[in-house]
């Protein structure tokens, strides 16, 4: 049976009843007189106790928990929280004589974001070089794509002081979300890990910065065991070639940060991580108001609806799409027109909303 603690009023009126049952010919409910005082005071106790009791209820649910308990709820099951990390890559440096790029060396974005070069490298003649760099702070925002430009903070003789990437700067992630560090918890409660299960593959995943859905198939193109994942957090959310392969080192093996012992995929499997393929979907409907409010709450619902549902493999059915549509804040009719008819994508291809119209 719930636990629904009552209201200052309400336990101050049980009060005031319960002394003028008990004391026969009193009124208990006079300002400014003593019972009435007594009342306020017991009913005023009583509602810091309910509501202290209601508290310490939700903190035995990991599901409603507040932070502080989560975190305890997190140590108990080995879920530390993700923390940030910075991104890092590889950055073409073009030098006109032999030189040494020394660790520690900054590179800065058009926007403020800095990089330096994470280990010494030596170069014996003029030409380009591929230098590692790593963000000097942690969070998203030190992903970069490809042709980005960073101009050396501290000019080198023999250094030019622009470099263009070629290819991405990635793994770089703000601090776990308290939604999502919860989800892995539950995870890791509903699926306990078993010795190399596909659940323990997705859960193996979902433990490396960045990451925020998995799946993983049996027999997967060849291989014992797929496991693909994507990044919501990141633009776009579909993981480079970097990702995927610190995301498979991880999974071959890794420390766990709470025993300090090696974890990760059992002897035996072949196993591949790879980036889904994205499928775009736009889609049009008819809006009943139509306005930007529905338009707006519309589009939220099918972004939501794309992260909760959709998998790669899976089907988009046409009635749950409308559904979700019709059900948007402020709409109260609506029209799905496109697509028509369901929506199936081939392995390994995730469905993704790209460009929403409205009537």
């Amino acid at each position: 049976m719930p636990f629904d603690p009552k209201s200052l009023p309400q336990l101050i009126g049980e009060t005031q009843a319960d002394i003028e049952s008990r004391l026969p010919g009193s009124y208990a409910r006079i300002q400014k007189k003593t019972l009435n005082a007594v009342a306020f005071g017991m009913g005023g106790i009583a509602s810091g106790l309910q509501s202290k009791i209601a508290w310490y209820a939700r903190q035995i649910i990991p599901d409603e928990s507040e932070p502080a308990k989560l975190a305890e709820w997190c140590i108990a099951f080995n879920v530390p929280r993700k923390l940030a990390s910075a991104a890092s890559g590889l950055l073409p440096v073009t030098v006109t004589a032999a030189v040494t790029l020394a660790q520690g060396t900054r590179w800065q974005r058009p926007d403020g974001v800095t990089v330096e070069i994470s280990e010494d490298t030596t170069v014996s003649a003029a030409g380009q070089v591929n230098v590692p760099v790593k963000a000097l702070d942690t969070g998203a925002n030190g992903n970069t794509p490809a042709n980005v430009t960073f101009t050396i903070v501290t000019p080198q003789a023999g250094v030019q002081s622009n470099a263009t990437t070629q290819s991405a700067l990635t793994g770089g992630a703000d601090i776990e979300a308290l939604s999502r560090w919860r989800d892995r918890l539950i995870f890791r409660m509903q699926y306990p890990p078993a010795g190399g299960t596909l659940y323990d593959y997705e859960r193996w995943a979902l433990e490396c910065a960045g990451v925020t859905r998995a799946w993983a198939y049996k027999g997967w193109m060849g291989a014992d065991v797929g496991v693909s994942f994507v990044m919501d957090d990141s633009d776009p959310i579909i993981p480079t070639t970097d990702d995927v392969q610190r995301v498979a080192e991880y999974i071959a093996g890794h420390r766990d940060p709470v025993t300090n012992q090696w974890a990760g995929q059992p002897i035996g499997p072949e196993v591949t991580t790879f980036a889904p393929t994205p499928l775009i979907q736009d889609i049009a409907a008819r809006l009943v108001p139509n306005n930007a409010t529905t338009q707006a709450a519309a589009q939220a619902a099918i972004n939501q609806f794309f992260t909760d549902v959709q998998e790669p493999g899976s089907t988009l059915y046409y009635s749950k799409l409308a559904a979700v549509i019709s059900d948007a804040a402020g709409v109260t009719d609506s029209t799905l027109i496109t697509p028509a008819a369901d929506v199936t994508c081939e392995a390994g291809e995730l469905l993704m909303p790209g460009v929403c119209s409205w009537q």
